[in-house]
């Protein structure tokens, strides 16, 4: 059993400066954590640890006729292994997913689009998805895991039911006569014309034409059911 690793308890007494220098000089101590103790309480970490602050479709409209994207953002800064953030199909299935990692504002910001040869357009599917963010593989700079439950404790992942239905253009799961309006207004235009409507675009070819046509034909009177 190898050694635990070695440890060293260091107590800082205030002296209302808000600000103190934490300095090592053997590589053993370089991993810490800092904890403050409150009266008549237990030693808790300091802070409360990372949440998901928004899961956003597209830019976050309410269209559900093309899903391109997912722009996952924390309400900090966070370290996210492999594998943190999956999609599901409603059989279980994983979609292979691309992030785009950055910091904003001082929080992480995940954007996410779709992997494979099945994205007509660079669209999911039609149909139903669960977005997963797994708890135990994002991490404050502490190193404890995400509430992703929002239960105030670390731990407990977080998840957003989503769906794409090609033509539901307002995002209630069916595609009827207020989506059709909106389909004949495009129809036929292309990209850079005020009337283009790129959710409309089912094969991303940056025009509203016949292909557009018989797939939105083929879904409406149609609806997706959760």
């Amino acid at each position: 059993e190898p050694p635990a690793p070695p440890a060293h308890t260091v107590e800082v007494t205030p002296d209302g400066a808000k600000v103190y220098d934490l300095a090592v000089n053997k590589a053993e101590y370089r991993s810490f954590r800092v904890r403050t103790l409150y009266e008549g309480s237990d030693d808790v970490l300091a802070g409360a640890p990372q949440q998901v602050e928004s899961v956003v479709l597209n830019d976050g409209s309410a269209q559900r006729s093309m899903v391109n994207s997912i722009t996952v953002t924390f309400g900090g800064t966070a370290i996210l292994d492999p594998g943190a953030i999956e999609l599901r199909r409603q059989n279980g299935s994983l979609v292979g997913l691309y992030a785009d990692i950055s910091i904003l504002g001082g929080k992480t910001v995940a954007v996410l689009t779709f992997v494979g040869t099945e994205f007509v357009g660079g669209s999911l599917a039609d149909g139903n998805y669960t977005l997963t963010v797994l708890a135990d593989r994002v991490h404050d700079r502490w190193g404890r895991e995400l509430d992703g439950d929002g239960d105030g404790s670390a731990g407990g992942d977080r998840a957003d039911a989503l769906f794409r239905l090609y033509g539901d253009s307002d995002g209630d799961r069916d595609v009827d006569l207020l989506d059709l309006g909106r389909f004949l207004s495009t129809f036929g235009r292309r990209q850079g014309n005020h009337h283009y409507l790129d959710y409309m675009d089912f094969d991303g070819d940056d025009r509203v034409g016949v292909i557009d046509l018989l797939a939105f034909v083929r879904r409406l009177g149609k609806d997706l059911n959760p």
